[in-house]
């Protein structure tokens, strides 16, 4: 049976966490969680918007478990004040969803001095899941899904410099590498904790008309963004992938050796596409890790 939106499995009794959940792919992801039963934590920078996102889905599920909580992945402040405040709920967490990013914002530094797209995309999902390992380990099975995109394949990975603090722009190329980032993560983070029942995945979601993509457009590839509007699909569609790595059964068994997307020009229904880039080995995996945990200290 080919996965979609109406046969995911009943999350009832799980608790997800979905980063980046106010709009666009966080949000379709976020709303099918909740529409299958999850407790849904939306997990977004702007008070405001992560709180309309709950009351929408309340409004289409009255009685759904969804809460907003702030949390913005350029702040390492804000990340452990996060995974404090998430712990000191004693909930269980069944479910990651490390869906928040950016991509060619203007060139700045986070407040720890980080490249803003590495920051976030990279090192600010790396801290957050690592801060939240101990309960992902107590909830197991449980599951981490981080998104990349098919960028990653054609990107590079410098390991002379993870937080691009020599970097002087915030391109594509720095965006291709913080989502190659997200790929070699994804791999590693499956190899230290599997045994422990957690279970890692990276996912792509094609070309889909995201929050992210939006952005983009107001940027200058707004001309290529306007372009490339009649080959996008959805976010719901473009939310398949990661629905599928979050909650089907079949994607144990391939892990993240493989990148779940859609199957026909980055659209359509999901499966394991071959991660292209030679700079994903398990030697490298291990240093970016090595490397991130030096850095933001976990």
């Amino acid at each position: 049976m080919v996965f979609d939106l109406n046969n995911i499995p009943d999350q009832s009794g799980k608790v997800a966490i979905v980063t980046g959940s106010n709009v666009g792919l966080g949000f379709s992801t976020a709303k099918y969680l909740v529409l299958n039963n999850a407790h849904v934590i939306i997990a977004s920078r702007t008070p405001k918007k992560g709180l309309d996102a709950v009351a929408e889905l309340k409004n289409m599920k009255p009685d759904a478990k969804v809460e907003f909580m702030q949390l913005d992945l350029a702040n390492s402040d804000s990340i452990r004040s996060f995974a404090n405040a998430f712990i000191e709920k004693r909930l269980p967490l069944h479910l990651l969803v490390n869906n928040a990013g950016i991509a060619i914002v203007p060139h700045s530094k986070t407040v720890d001095g980080y490249e803003v797209t590495l920051g976030t995309n990279h090192l600010g999902t790396y801290l957050l899941t690592n801060l939240l390992l101990d309960t992902l380990k107590k909830s197991a099975p449980a599951r981490v899904v981080t998104v990349s995109s098919l960028i990653a394949n054609m990107a590079k990975a410098d390991l002379n410099d993870v937080a691009g603090r020599s970097y002087e722009n915030s391109s594509m190329d720095v965006y291709g590498t913080s989502k190659l980032y997200n790929v070699m993560f994804a791999q590693e983070l499956d190899s230290r904790v599997r045994a422990d029942g957690v279970r890692s995945f990276v996912v792509q979601p094609g070309v889909a008309k995201s929050d992210m993509l939006r952005k983009t457009e107001r940027s200058g590839l707004s001309t290529m963004m306007k372009a490339m509007k009649f080959m996008m699909q959805s976010t719901d569609k473009g939310a398949i992938s990661t629905l599928y790595a979050a909650t089907s059964d079949e994607v144990l068994a391939t892990g993240p050796s493989r990148m779940y997307g859609p199957n026909f020009m980055n659209i359509g229904n999901t499966e394991a596409r071959k991660i292209e880039s030679k700079d994903v080995t398990a030697t490298n995996n291990k240093i970016l890790w090595e490397k991130t945990q030096e850095i933001v200290g976990v």
